[in-house]
């Protein structure tokens, strides 16, 4: 699959914004998937298999190792595709 759209939207507010506001963005877009991802995380295990537990063993510990992570991977996303736009002369 090819990432033209995101490719071009990053340059378009890379040229525009600068560095700051494509890192802000992209932050946010991934909290935003990781946050929706647990919510359907909750709807599956709450609603449709419905185990009957109220609070299941580690699930706020393994819901904010998640969104961390997420969070995470978009930084190191963002700063290699930075270190590739410098090698590059992108």
């Amino acid at each position: 699959m090819r990432l033209w759209l995101v490719r071009f939207l990053f340059h378009f507010v890379l040229l525009r914004y600068g560095l700051p506001a494509v890192l802000t963005i992209l932050l946010g877009i991934v909290a935003l998937v990781g946050v929706l991802w647990e919510f359907g995380e909750f709807v599956v295990d709450r609603f449709i298999l419905n185990t009957g537990f109220m609070c299941l063993e580690g699930i706020f510990e393994d819901t904010l190792a998640d969104l961390l992570f997420d969070i995470l991977g978009g930084a190191a996303g963002f700063f290699f595709y930075k270190r590739f736009l410098k090698t590059f002369h992108v």
